[in-house]
C-alpha cells in the first residue's frame, strides 16, 4: 500500500517533471489500448467459446 508521504512525493516528481510526466502517460494509454482493448478481448472470448468440450 503506498503511505501518503511517498504518493506526494510521487506527484511532487510528475508536477516537476512534466515531459516525464507526459511520457508516463503516453506509455500507459498504449499499454491500456494495446492488451485491453475489446478487439483483442473479443479474439480471446471467442476462442475461449470455441474450445473443446469436456
Amino acid at each position: 500500500m503506498i503511505e501518503a508521504f511517498e504518493a506526494s512525493n510521487a506527484v511532487d516528481y510528475l508536477v516537476t517533471h512534466p515531459k516525464e510526466a507526459e511520457k508516463m502517460n503516453r506509455n500507459g494509454q498504449n499499454v491500456v489500448q494495446e492488451k485491453y482493448n475489446w478487439r483483442i478481448e473479443e479474439q480471446k472470448l471467442l476462442a475461449f467459446y470455441r474450445g473443446p468440450i469436456v
